[in-house]
This record gives C-alpha cells, structure tokens and sequence, in this order.
C-alpha cells in the first residue's frame, strides 16, 4: 500500500525567499539576458571514456581522452527532444517528450547505434531522471513530468520501463529531480522541485509495496531552476541565487537553510553539478559562464573560480578528471585546469 502526504505539518515548512535586485529598472536591465523558451535542454553523462549528449532529438555519442579532446563517432535519432540523459551501471536512461527509454550499454549494434527498449510512459513529457537503484539486468528510478508528477519506476532487460508508484496531482508541474546515493540501499530521499517549490519525500522500496511520503516542503519565490543533492546536502537555484539546504538525518530531525548566495548579476543559473569529490560546485549561470563554488565547508561557500569568455550560453556543466565539459546552445567545450579551451563539438539546442 503506498502511502503519501503532502500537506506537511506547518512546522516542516521552510521559508526560501530569494532576494530581488533594488529597483525595477535594475532588474529590467537584466531580463535580456534570461533565455527564451526555445532554449532546450543540455544533458551530458560520461561512461568510461564515452561522452554522451543530446542534440535535439539526437544521442550524440563521443569518446573523450584525458587531456579533453573529443571525437564523434555518431548521432542516434529519437524523432523526438531528449530533455535528460543518465548512467545506471551498464544501462542508459533517455528521457524524451513522448516517453522514456533505457538503453544497453554492452550490446551495441554492429553499427554501433545502442538497443533501446520500447519507450515507457509514451505520449508524455519526461522532463528528468534520478537514479534509484541499479542491478545487473535492471535499473529503478525516478523521473518528473509536468502532467504525471512524480513516477517511480523500473526497467528489466529490454522490457519497456513499467511505472510502480506515482505521486500526482500532488506534484504536477514537478521539473527536477534528484535522489540520495543511499537509495541504492533501499530507503532514501528524492528531492523535487514543482510549481511550488520543493518537496523532500522518503522512499523505502525494502518491502513487497514502495512506500513514498512527502515530509518536508519549501515553498520558493520563484521557479526552481537547478537542482542537486550531496552529501545530504541539497542545492537548489532561483534566477541567479544560489541556496543550500542539510537534510534531515539521524542526528537532525528538521531540515536546516545553510546559505544563500547571490552570483553576479545578468546571469541565470541553468544547471548544478557536484564534483566527483563533493568539494566543488559547478553552477552554469548563462551569459555568465561557469562558476565553482567551493563547499567543502557548505555553511561557508566560496566562488573560487569562473570560466566566462565563452561566446555563448551555458546550459550545463560536467567533470571529467581534471577535464570541465560545458554545454552551450550549439556546442559542447572542454577546458583544462587553466581555463584554456581544449576542443569543441557541434550540437543544437534550438527548437
């Protein structure tokens, strides 16, 4: 039997205003540099040495070296906008806007094109993916799609992915979604983000049924932009501030705001991404660039770092060694550690 609650008591209730700018004319200055709608977006994931991105409705698989450069070796067409690419073990999970598709990793074609299942969900827009949980001939996950909410659901062999549990109209409008690694035990926490603001829900999946709870909920002024966890740390952006939230644990039965933090105005933060060693926060702020948050003390972020003569807009960024990957709206780059761009690939986020 599942269970869920979303009106959580008003003491689990958490305020996140963000601060405006003084003075409409300041913040009208700015608006020029917010992205149309015809921005799409800009996902990456790395296996080994093979890159994988989205161009439209198009997989775009690389191999990257160490130092950066990027070849392609060929472009698999979904006939239909890939919103979000991600890894589980040896399975590839595409979210689309007509449904959801896992993919085999070891077993290409002899072409090379991956084998994918039948899409899942068919007919509806997946906007994000998180992973659940991984095993070696099937994958659990959670995915966000703004008629559907929040879907937990599950793929086996080249079976099509099945839906087991979904929490809407509760969360209708959800846009992001990511999950704690500690899912991968069983019981853990999915964090969304929705048309009001962000909900933390607990999810145990050790009995016969899952069972999901919505606990928590912070309303934001304004849309959610990005979001990731860490370390039971979540991070989350509304227009160009970033903000911090430690979740509850064992030792802490609420939720606690750790910092807000405004980044330089004219930009608007698209994307977060935490470094492999959970010290560093790559935020994709558009025009902007890239900057990188120091958090390994989360109550005292620092921007260390910004990568801004770009020529274009960040969408997304992603870690690779030593190696940054940014996504931009018609080409994914690599920088070394010196900020010197190594190479360049073609790509299309434009509708």
């Amino acid at each position: 039997m599942l269970t869920s609650c979303y009106q959580a008591p008003t003491s689990n209730n958490i305020s996140a205003t963000v601060p405006i700018p003084d003075g409409g004319n300041v913040w009208d200055r700015f608006k020029r540099f917010i992205p149309p709608p015809e921005w799409l977006p800009a996902p990456t994931a790395v296996s080994g040495n093979t890159l994988f991105a989205s161009s439209r409705h198009e997989l775009v698989i690389a191999q990257i070296s160490e130092t950066g450069e990027m070849t392609e070796t060929l472009r698999q067409d979904f006939g239909s906008t890939i919103w979000d690419i991600k890894i589980a073990g040896q399975k590839l999970l595409v979210a689309t806007e007509k449904g959801v598709l896992v993919g085999d990793l070891l077993q290409p074609n002899t072409n090379g094109t991956l084998v994918f299942s039948q899409p899942g969900l068919t007919g509806h827009l997946i906007r994000e993916i998180a992973i659940l949980a991984g095993e070696p001939n099937g994958v659990f996950f959670a995915l966000v799609s703004p008629d559907l909410g929040l879907v937990l659901a599950q793929q086996f062999g080249n079976d099509p992915p099945v839906p087991f549990f979904q929490l809407s109209p509760l969360l209708t409008g959800a846009k992001h979604v990511v999950c704690q690694p500690s899912l991968i035990t069983d019981i853990g926490t999915i964090i969304v983000s929705h048309e009001a603001g962000i909900s933390i829900i607990s999810v145990d999946l050790s009995g016969s049924a899952a069972q999901a709870e919505v606990t928590f909920f912070i309303p934001t002024d304004g849309e959610v932009r990005a979001l990731s966890v860490s370390d039971n740390v979540a991070y989350w952006a509304v227009h160009n501030t970033l903000f911090a939230l430690q979740l509850p644990d064992a030792t802490a039965s609420q939720p606690t705001q750790l910092f807000s933090l405004p980044l330089k105005a004219g930009g608007m933060i698209e994307d977060l991404f935490v470094s492999e060693d959970k010290t560093q926060l790559y935020v994709s702020n558009g025009l902007r660039g890239v900057s990188i948050v120091d958090i390994s003390d989360p109550q005292k972020p620092a921007i260390v770092k910004t990568y801004t003569k770009f020529g274009g807009y960040a969408l997304s960024s992603h870690e690779f060694g030593d190696i940054l990957i940014v996504s931009f709206t018609t080409k994914l780059v690599t920088f070394n550690p010196f900020r010197r761009i190594v190479d360049e690939l073609s790509v299309n986020r434009l509708r």
